[in-house]
């Protein structure tokens, strides 16, 4: 979709939230509903009345009694954490909180203890900061948080106006083996942010489905510090488990020119595939340690705009790169030799293999083969 496009978006869905809410006084059921129905714990769902209590009841009663948590097309307004571990369909509620005094609007899983709903799925509700009416963000906010979970499914229709819209990794165990189907991502300082919460946790090996990535454009331009998906450790310096690893986007969207990343990615094995990438300028950050390879074998291949995209590396990283039929390839041949492009000469800036080749995509035209120095960055010769 077109930037032009967006606006049109943006105010279908802000109509859709009027309707929902001018709705949610008109329901037609009368508690007891359908054992899990939030309404039978007295959620209200117009928008007003503080529904915090009474959601979270209805969610302690499903995670205990492995009872389906179900919604109705109502706003809930919130003022405090709500935390689910039960399975469900949330995705027809709406909930509203100020992100300035809600950190977390919405958090599956724990920040504690072992990972929760196992092999469980749930769609949550549409999570909006209801603080976002201007431009800009607050320096704190989480709209929905994942943490330490294992082999859960999860849909995300809409997460709206936070500082950070979705928040995943593991705090005392791992955010590993998800599923997670997004919708809208939408007007967030940063869209989708993949880290190890602690010390002691990580994120590896989850799958992210679809996502519409995007920041209108009355935010700015290249918006300082604005990322719609980070991959990232606690500390850029420090070799620990934080550095998220063996994670896949599938079919997912960055629209618009306001970030000033579209992806920043640090770790390993991390994989975008058939992504559309219509942002400009089209830029992704590759960061590294400053000494040790943690940043390697991270690939974009393929997708709408891919062969635009420009690469900025900062530390040690190899071995990543993008792959499209009209890009230049970079690309490791198994555990053998490398197929490698670049501006510049890789003459102590690319490690390889022996045997490798680097081809410079700088229009100089020169082709380098690696005859020596083993895996290193030196043994470069120019033919």
């Amino acid at each position: 979709m077109q930037r032009r496009d967006i606006g049109k978006v943006l105010l279908a869905s802000a109509a859709a939230s009027a309707l929902i809410s001018r709705q949610a006084s008109a329901q037609t059921c009368t508690p007891p509903c359908a054992e899990g129905d939030v309404r039978n714990f007295g959620v209200v769902g117009n928008g007003i009345a503080d529904d915090t209590a009474a959601l979270q009841a209805a969610a302690n009663f499903c995670a205990s009694t492995g009872t389906p948590i179900l919604g109705f097309a109502g706003t809930c307004r919130v003022t405090d954490t709500i935390n689910l571990n039960c399975i469900g369909d949330l995705s027809a509620l709406t909930v509203k909180a100020d992100s300035t005094a809600v950190y977390s609007v919405v958090r599956v899983g724990t920040t504690a203890g072992a990972p929760t709903l196992l092999n469980g799925a749930i769609r949550l509700p549409k999570i909006i900061n209801s603080a976002k009416t201007g431009l800009g963000w607050p320096a704190t906010g989480i709209g929905l948080e994942l943490a330490n979970l294992y082999q859960a499914e999860i849909y995300a229709p809409l997460v709206h106006g936070f500082l950070i819209g979705i928040f995943a990794g593991g705090y005392t165990s791992g955010f590993c083996y998800n599923t997670v189907n997004l919708g809208m991502i939408s007007s967030n300082k940063f869209g989708l942010r993949i880290q190890g919460r602690t010390s002691a946790g990580w994120a590896n090996q989850n799958t992210f489905i679809g996502g519409r990535f995007f920041i209108p454009s009355n935010e700015g331009s290249n918006i300082l510090g604005a990322r719609y998906i980070q991959l990232t450790p606690l500390n850029l310096g420090v070799v620990d488990n934080t550095w998220p690893n063996g994670n896949t986007f599938i079919g997912c969207t960055v629209e618009s020119g306001e970030a000033e990343y579209l992806l920043e990615i640090a770790g390993s094995h991390n994989v975008f595939m058939n992504c559309r990438f219509e942002a400009t300028p089209a830029d992704v950050a590759m960061l590294g340690h400053p000494t040790s390879n943690m940043t390697y074998e991270n690939m974009i291949i393929g997708g709408y705009g891919s062969a635009n995209l420009t690469l900025t590396k900062s530390g040690v990283t190899t071995n990543n790169g993008v792959l499209n039929p009209r890009a230049s390839l970079g690309f490791t041949l198994g555990s053998g030799p490398n197929l490698l492009s670049g501006t510049g000469a890789p003459q102590g800036v690319v490690a390889a293999p022996v045997g490798s080749l680097y081809m410079r995509a700088d229009g100089s035209g020169t082709l380098y083969v690696k005859q020596s120095g083993g895996s290193t960055n030196s043994g470069w010769v120019a033919k």
